[in-house]
């Protein structure tokens, strides 16, 4: 359809080509309201851990590619936790999404993927620190007027192996598992689950991302863990690591 692009195609507004048919089936309920397809697709396709959909136009013809296999569990479990509006608003899901590989994010960029004005992403981006709490400004970009974004430290525990990088300076999530062994002694997997209000792979997630820590790159604690076969892991039997060390 002309005015149709792939840049676009997430905001164009419907203009069916039989305006007078169209109407018709909609008030005798015979087909739901027009403009929800495109928008039904990414959503369901990144709700199910999969990339979004990609179209491509040559010009005589636009092809679509759908993303096939299984999708990314860890995100799934993620999005669908109850309950959250978070999960099926689709301007969040394309920003989530984009941090799954991305440590920040900005206005421009968020625009471009969404395919709305820098204004327009910016409010999403408020909507993700203030009302869904998944998200923060970063020190560095606080003050200014599109700052950039990362996810939270809880998120990004909570999201663990659907995330492709990882942020290893001291957080928030690093302090309060350095002060619980300084507390303790240890620390276990059952304790993790617990700080953090996570599932037990996450926990898992967290621990491996903790070890080892170059003495340097963590004057704090250099961590020791064993852990049991994959397949043995039961509530019970599940990791537990101790940190050695001593505080600077």
């Amino acid at each position: 359809m002309s005015g149709v692009t792939p840049a676009n195609i997430l905001t164009y507004p419907s203009t069916p080509r039989h305006r007078l048919l169209t109407e018709t089936v909609s008030v005798l309920q015979l087909a739901e309201r027009t403009g929800q397809g495109v928008d039904r697709a990414y959503r369901e396709m990144l709700r199910v851990g999969k990339e979004p959909p990609l179209f491509e136009d040559s010009g005589t013809l636009v092809r679509a590619t759908l993303a096939s296999g299984i999708g990314n569990d860890a995100f799934v479990r993620f999005i669908n936790d109850p309950p959250s509006k978070a999960g099926r608003d689709l301007n969040v899901l394309l920003a989530m999404s984009h941090l799954r590989h991305n440590s920040g994010i900005e206005a421009y960029k968020l625009a471009g993927i969404i395919q709305r004005t820098p204004v327009e992403a910016q409010e999403v981006l408020l909507a993700m620190t203030d009302e869904y709490n998944l998200i923060e400004p970063t020190k560095r970009t606080a003050k200014k007027p599109f700052p950039t974004h990362r996810l939270r430290s809880d998120v990004l525990t909570a999201m663990s192996r659907s995330v492709s990088y990882r942020r290893r300076s001291i957080d928030d999530t690093d302090q309060k598992v350095v002060d619980h062994v300084r507390e303790y002694g240890f620390v276990t997997n059952q304790t993790i689950r617990r700080l953090f209000d996570i599932h037990v792979y996450a926990a898992r997630d967290l621990l491996n991302s903790l070890t080892p820590v170059p003495p340097r790159a963590s004057p704090i604690f250099s961590i020791i863990c064993r852990s049991l076969p994959a397949r043995q892991r039961l509530p019970r039997r599940l990791r537990q690591c101790a940190f050695v060390g001593s505080s600077p």
